[in-house]
């Protein structure tokens, strides 16, 4: 279903989002920003689900409210975004397969909907895998790699 808060410093930001999204926010889905010219973050899945190593993608944080697709204001959202490398979020393991005591320490992809873990997929390796809670939902970090930023590597110009 969503990522969600585990441990570990996070901080709330407001962030401006796209104003035309085509794959609604959900709160607790992964945002991105992609480099087509479309200023504002989006759903990791409102890229039509690329994960592609060749196309990465940084991931800035996670929804903390819904954003509908009829919002076609490019307006401020809330995230939580993390303010250390390790912070450790619960995350749903999608339908494909379920976790295994093994998976522990594996590195993952965020699946195609960009709202669960995707044990089948090794290509971006987001996801490290910390904890096992059920072979449903996992423990696990962000990967510190180009692919995610964290607010401490963010400039910002005035």
């Amino acid at each position: 279903m969503v990522f969600r808060h585990k441990a570990g410093r996070t901080k709330l930001m407001r962030l401006l989002k796209r104003a035309t999204l085509t794959a609604a926010i959900t709160k607790g889905d992964l945002l991105t920003h992609s480099d087509t010219g479309a200023a504002g973050l989006h759903a990791f899945a409102d890229d039509g689900g690329d994960t592609a190593a060749t196309s990465p993608l940084p991931i800035f944080g996670v929804a903390t409210a819904d954003v509908a697709t009829t919002n076609t204001t490019a307006s401020l959202i809330s995230v939580e975004v993390p303010l250390e490398n390790y912070v450790e979020w619960e995350i749903d393991v999608d339908s494909d397969g379920g976790l295994v005591a093994s998976d522990v320490g594996g590195l993952r992809d965020v699946d195609t909907l960009g709202r669960n873990l995707d044990r089948s997929k090794t290509i971006r390796r987001d996801i490290k895998i910390t904890r096992l809670v059920s072979s449903t939902v996992a423990i696990g970090v962000l990967q510190n790699t180009p692919n995610t930023v964290s607010v401490r590597n963010v400039q910002v110009s005035t």
